[in-house]
């Protein structure tokens, strides 16, 4: 079983470069135990696979900005929590995959924006100055370069450029749009302006046949 740990935090980052009092969320995940999937290359945007099967276990975490800019985004080793097959791995070298509107694991590529693997060294991996829209879903991707090597445990930092003052980093799935109810017309509306019809045609009746009376009283 896999176990994610969020937290929000308001901090300066030096292996970022961000400005004091950059809002920035993080969150822990295990990739032991995670489904399998065929890896995206390194690239902006990755244009190809490993392509030697379905052998990579990902965790696919969504999140949604409510600001449109610039984010930087940094996924860390934190642990082995599987035996590797390479004589001498004592560690594992993560790889973190960017994707926008939707992720579907059998086709790597679609929605793919950008792929890396060693950022800024082998425990670590990401992307500076990456434009996301507001209200659009994204998906932050982690893997492992190579299987044999081991995986493990992992923490993940979404970060700002600039602040917004608040924060506007969401983990999850977008809320379902609200429809906009159409404009509707109430019974009592109908029954008041009815009314008045009524009434006008009433008087304007009434004022005809005192006229009439009038001119046969002549």
């Amino acid at each position: 079983m896999k176990f994610m740990y969020l937290s929000t935090t308001i901090v300066s980052f030096f292996i970022f470069s961000l400005p004091s009092l950059a809002v920035s969320i993080s969150f822990t995940g295990d990739l032991t135990g995670a489904p399998l999937f065929d890896s995206p290359n390194e690239g902006n945007p990755p244009t190809s696979t490993v392509n030697i099967g379905e052998i990579f276990p990902y965790i696919s975490q969504p999140f949604f900005v409510s600001n449109s800019g610039t984010y930087n985004f940094l996924s860390q080793v934190t642990g082995l929590t599987t035996q590797p097959l390479s004589p001498g791995a004592t560690n594992w070298n993560n790889v973190t995959i960017l994707y926008g509107n939707s992720f579907d694991p059998e086709n790597p590529l679609t929605n793919a924006v950008i792929a890396n693997d060693n950022f800024p060294d082998t425990l670590s991996s990401g992307f500076n100055g990456i434009n996301l829209i507001a209200n659009t879903q994204y998906f932050l991707v982690t893997t492992v370069f190579n299987p044999d090597d081991g995986f493990g445990t992992f923490n993940n930092t979404i970060a700002e450029t600039v602040s917004t003052g608040s924060n506007n980093i969401n983990l999850g799935s977008l809320p379902p749009a609200t429809d906009v109810p159409e404009p509707t017309t109430f019974p009592g509306t109908l029954l008041f302006t009815s009314g008045i019809a009524v009434a006008l045609w009433q008087g304007q009746r009434r004022q005809f046949q005192i006229k009439r009376h009038q001119k046969n009283s002549l």
